[in-house]
């Protein structure tokens, strides 16, 4: 629609806007293309009888995480707004799952 109002405004003699409706649908091209990639997203959490398998799909990158259900705490936080990242500990090392990084177990009250 964008383009076949610009091309009949070309053709009256506004030809500026022409360029300004293909830098447009560039830009909503490249929206769509982002949103795409990261649509199907998702974290799941499965429970298995000898295993815990959490899996993490980012922008078509799967990643898994592997532990032994009976050694590991599933943690979420305590308010949607909060971070969404989901934390566990195993054999006193606590990692964040949504943040990628390891940090040393402490005692919380």
């Amino acid at each position: 629609m964008s383009l076949a109002i610009a091309t009949s405004l070309f053709l009256t003699g506004a030809w500026l806007v022409l360029p300004f409706t293909g830098i447009e649908l560039t830009v909503v091209g490249v929206a769509f293309v982002i949103y795409a990639r990261h649509a199907v997203d998702f974290e799941r959490i499965r429970l298995y009888q000898n295993r815990l398998l959490i899996e993490q799909m980012n922008a078509e990158k799967l990643t898994q995480f592997e532990f032994n259900p009976r050694w590991v705490r599933v943690e979420t936080g305590a308010t949607p707004r909060e971070s969404q990242s989901r934390s566990r500990s195993y054999c006193g090392i606590a990692r964040s799952v949504g943040e990628n990084r390891t940090t040393p177990c402490t005692a919380s009250s």
